[in-house]
């Protein structure tokens, strides 16, 4: 639960340049590609460090409605994230699906949900202290 109004909430989130403070620890930077405002069809270029290495990421916005969900989309993996106004707080939910078969998979299915909770903590602290 963030303790901010759900039109707020919902700006930071769709604030791409903010997300290396609270999503993963190897996200070094995420912009936006496409000009104009955010919506379906947006591309983003995420850059994440590993190591002395960078890697690149092209996603794609999937969808995007207003005060209410974002979702993205790259080579491997889905997310989509939902803001339920709940009095003068947002409840924020993120749910993944990643492309990972076999000893991976199930790797997946138990740490993801714990690297989810610890970014929506990092970002639930991040927008109440701004």
């Amino acid at each position: 639960m963030v303790n901010r109004p759900i039109a707020e909430v919902f700006g930071h989130l769709t604030e791409f340049d903010l997300w290396p403070a609270w999503s993963g620890g190897r996200l070094k930077s995420m912009t936006q590609m496409t000009s104009g405002a955010p919506g379906p069809g947006t591309e983003l270029l995420q850059v994440f460090r590993r190591g002395a290495r960078t890697t690149e990421t092209q996603v794609e916005i999937t969808e995007l409605v207003e005060n209410s969900a974002l979702a993205l989309e790259s080579r491997g993996y889905r997310a989509r994230f939902t803001l339920e106004a709940a009095r003068d707080a947002t409840r924020v939910e993120c749910h993944v699906e990643v492309d990972a078969h076999g000893v991976m998979a199930l790797v997946y299915r138990l740490l993801l949900p714990r690297f989810i909770a610890t970014d929506l903590r990092k970002f639930r602290r991040l927008v109440e202290a701004l």
